[in-house]
């Protein structure tokens, strides 16, 4: 049997964006799919939150736009 590779939160969010066609996303949003589909997973089990899409987004530049003006914050892919 061999082991699943794990996938990064930011791999799983830009499936997500990809696979819903819905570009820019709010952070809750991509927080809430992340979760529900069980994309990713913490190492202490808890939850995502959409922070933590926002800063992952901001790790990742050369992957992702941010619009902060908009609550929650959106998050498209870079173009």
């Amino acid at each position: 049997m061999t082991k699943q590779k794990k996938m990064t939160l930011h791999e799983a969010m830009i499936l997500i964006i990809k696979e819903k066609g819905i570009s820019p996303m709010s952070s809750t949003d991509i927080a809430q799919e992340v979760n529900k589909r069980k994309l990713y997973i913490k190492d202490d089990k808890t939850e995502v939150e959409p922070d933590q899409i926002k800063l992952r987004a901001m790790k990742y530049p050369q992957y992702f736009e941010i619009n902060k003006e908009r609550t929650p914050i959106t998050v498209s892919l870079k173009k």
